[in-house]
């Protein structure tokens, strides 16, 4: 469990976060993460956004947005909007916006459940489009529709 409270002073935004029984850590909210926030309930999204990366050392950290844009998922070519963050090097968060049916698809995606081959594809990835693009390319829909598989997790 997470405390999570936002602090403004000036022109700087930070974001206090604790974990029970754990130390404080302070995260400093740039002009930009600020500016991918949702609007009308920033805070919100924010909040959904803080993970822990295992480490070593073990933090608290917030996801960044590698991008969103509209892809097409195998097997059916099924229009989704996909969003893709990233805590660390082997964790991510794919949520995915079915246009057909308004069905929303997350998945999970770490480091224990990353292959080998696709966590080589990550490695090779020169920044945050070509790393989407390999985490796109990854994802395929169930046959029913309801689920975001990723190929090597």
């Amino acid at each position: 469990m997470l405390k999570l409270e936002v602090y403004r002073n000036g022109e700087a935004t930070e974001l206090h976060a604790c974990e029970v029984g754990g130390e404080l850590t302070i995260i400093p909210l740039g002009a930009e993460m600020l500016k991918d926030l949702d609007q009308q309930d920033p805070w919100t999204e924010l909040f959904s956004r803080v993970g822990v990366s295992p480490g070593p050392p073990r933090r608290l950290v917030v996801s960044s947005l590698l991008g969103r844009r509209e892809v097409n998922l195998q097997p059916s070519g099924t229009a989704v909007i996909l969003g893709i963050y990233r805590w660390d090097q082997r964790r991510f968060f794919l949520s995915g916006l079915d246009l057909a049916s308004q069905l929303l698809l997350d998945l999970v995606a770490k480091e224990d459940t990353i292959s080998a081959e696709l966590g080589a594809q990550i490695d090779a990835c020169s920044g945050d489009s070509a790393l989407f693009d390999v985490l796109a390319a990854s994802l395929s829909l169930e046959a029913d529709g309801t689920q975001l598989t990723l190929s090597g997790a």
